[in-house]
């Protein structure tokens, strides 16, 4: 039975998304990323008063590790799968879109660290965990949802199902 265009639309979309994924997730695993990590760890210890050193910022009832997943570049990665994984827009716009979102998501992220390495100094490591989680989640949705907006009105789509298309 021969697929349908809807179908090998989405499974080019799936193809593509997958590839950028895994290429830059690995590059992400065996680059030494120890001067961003470290670089986080004391702007987010500056920032809660606390101490780090190198990667790891020291709280009272225990230590978080700033490892490259906390960098902000996972999400960076998957908006890339997402972004470069659809037909359109064109490859200038792509690129544009996702230096744009991967530099939002740096700053984001910052924020985020922020808010779990404070919650691990006021209320202990335990909360900041259930913090950590719950707000890369909601920080996905989030530049998801953005991303969603920016992408239909750079290219004047009105459904997902339109980038996906020829």
């Amino acid at each position: 039975m021969p697929l349908s265009t809807q179908n090998k639309n989405a499974l080019h979309f799936l193809g593509i998304f997958f590839l950028v994924y895994f290429v830059f997730q690995f590059a992400l695993l065996v680059v030494d990323l120890s001067f961003l990590e470290n670089g986080l760890a004391n702007i987010e210890a500056n920032w809660t008063g606390l101490s780090a050193t190198e990667n790891k910022i020291m709280t009272g009832d225990g230590v978080f590790i700033i490892n490259p997943n906390c960098t902000g570049l996972v999400s960076a990665i998957i908006l890339g799968g997402i972004v470069f994984g659809l037909k359109k827009p064109g490859l200038r716009k792509k690129l544009q879109l996702w230096v744009a979102g991967a530099i939002a998501l740096f700053v984001i992220n910052l924020g985020r660290l922020y808010l779990v390495v404070w919650t691990g100094k006021q209320y202990g490591i335990e909360l900041a965990e259930t913090i950590h989680v719950v707000s890369w989640f909601l920080t996905a949705l989030f530049i998801i949802v953005i991303w969603l907006i920016v992408t239909k009105k750079m290219t004047g789509v009105k459904s997902l199902s339109e980038l996906i298309s020829d």
